[in-house]
Parts: C-alpha cells; structure tokens; sequence
C-alpha cells in the first residue's frame, strides 16, 4: 500500500512539473530545447513506470493506464506549442487509445464512482485523438490498418455510451460532439484519395475542447442556477455532518454507496486489480 501511494504521488509531482511548463508558462532546464525536455520527461516517466513495477506488485494494469494518460499529456498540444511535432501526435494518439482501451476494461467492470471525472477524462482523451487524427493523419495511417484506426477511435464513444448507461444520459452529449468530428476525419482513413473537409470552424471547437476552460456544455440543472456564489457558507461542514450521520457508528460502514477517500487506495481497489 505504502509503496503504490508513493509511486502515485511521485507520478503526480512529475505531472505537476509538466503542466507547469506547458501551461503555465514554466521555464525549461537551462540549456534544454523543448524536444530536448519531452526526451528528459518521457525518460523520468519510464524510470517511475519501472520502478512501480518493481515495487507495488499487481498493479501493472493501473501503472499501465496511468503512464498512457502521461504520454499523451506531455505530447499533446498546448498554448506553448499549439503544434507538436508529427512524431509527438503519432505518441499521442497511441498512448490516448491505449488509455481509452484500459478505461473501458474498467468501466465495464463498474472500476469508477466518479462519472463527472471519468467523462472528463475520457474526454480529453477524445479531443487529443480528434487533433492528432487531424495533423498527423498520414503518419497514424501508416502504423495503423483501417480496422485499428476504426477500433481505436470508437473505443471513446463506448466509454462515454457506458458511463450513459450508468445513469448520467447528459455524457451522451460529449459522445455526440466527439462522433460529429470523428467523422469528417475518418473519411480520409476509410478513403486515401479523399481531400480532407475539416472546416475553419471546425478547427475552432476543436481547440475550443481541447485547451482549459468551462467544463459544462450547458447551464447547471440541479435546481439552483450556475452562480456558485449562492450555495450555502456551511455546505462542506453540512455535507460532512449528513454523511457521518450515514454512517455506521460502530464499523464505519458507508450507505451512500460511495467512499469520501479515492478508492484506488482502499483494499476494495487493489483486489479488483487482476495481478498479471
């Protein structure tokens, strides 16, 4: 347990260090070029990958999903290089449908609690394959037949479609922008010859999803409108009052189904982790 949380924590100090530098301007190692730092980078994210594999046995599958979800971030567009190279895309798009393939092995085995952060996610994950699709098409054609380019691309709309199915139908919406644009692109996979029809416009909601900014597609429905301002002074301590109140008093056992701590890190999370 202890050595998982420590892996986690240092994947995630590495990640910090990442957007910092894509997004919010970061400086570079002295004497480093921007491919010289993504070399740097990758190579610091492999040694933790294998040093996790070393020291919290049977969870490769998670370490596996989460070194993907690094690849793509550090490859991805960003306001700093709104262009990445075609190589950075080719990565891009590789590591993001591998994400999404270890996703849906999750999702299909109820492996989230979360729907708002699996859509999120999954999300991102659809608009970097929507931009690599769309800039580096030739190079992903060449590594990929049609049948994988097709398997690969869908597997994003079967994660949004099954967290649907879990009760929150607003994902399907996320579902159906991510397939309006998919099929403009896939018409050049399914056809060589064809000229590429990806408008100005379209190129504008692409960016629109794949840099930060509002996370809603549309207003709050929740019976309060979307000014954050109105909720209560006291929500959190009301909040947490209601859930302890929920909970057994002698087992501490949980009646809202779901846990205040991620569940990755509860015994719960590791057994469902099929050891390899």
């Amino acid at each position: 347990m202890a050595g998982a949380y420590i892996q986690w924590s240092n994947l995630h100090r590495l990640q910090s260090e990442m957007i910092e530098v894509h997004f919010q301007g970061g400086a570079l190692p002295e004497g480093m070029s921007w491919d010289d730092w993504l070399v740097y980078m990758e190579e610091k994210g492999r040694t933790l990958n294998s040093q996790w594999q070393t020291t919290t046995e049977g969870v490769d599958e998670m370490k596996h999903f989460s070194f993907c979800r690094f690849l793509f971030t550090l490859h991805r567009p960003s306001p700093r290089v709104p262009f990445p190279s075609e190589n950075s895309l080719l990565t891009c798009f590789d590591a993001a449908t591998q994400w999404a393939q270890i996703a849906k092995e999750h999702f299909e085995r109820g492996y989230f609690r979360r729907p708002w952060f699996a859509t999120h996610h999954n999300f991102e994950a659809a608009m970097i394959v929507l931009f690599s699709l769309r800039h580096a098409g030739a190079a992903i054609r060449q590594k990929f037949d049609t049948q994988q380019l097709f398997e690969r691309t869908k597997l994003l709309t079967s994660n949004f479609l099954i967290i649907a199915s879990q009760g929150w139908g607003e994902v399907a919406a996320c579902a159906g922008i991510y397939e309006r644009l998919l099929g403009t692109l896939l018409e050049s996979v399914f056809s060589p010859d064809h000229v590429l029809q990806f408008s100005p416009a379209q190129d504008a909601e692409l960016n629109r999803y794949l840099y930060p900014g509002s996370a809603q597609l549309e207003p709050l429905r929740f019976g309060m409108g979307p000014d954050l301002m109105s909720l209560p002074d006291d929500l959190f301590e009301s909040f947490t009052n209601e859930y302890a109140m929920t909970a057994s008093p002698h087992d501490g056992t949980n009646y809202l189904g779901w846990d205040l701590l991620d569940h990755w890190f509860t015994d719960e999370g590791f057994t469902e982790v099929p050891i390899q």
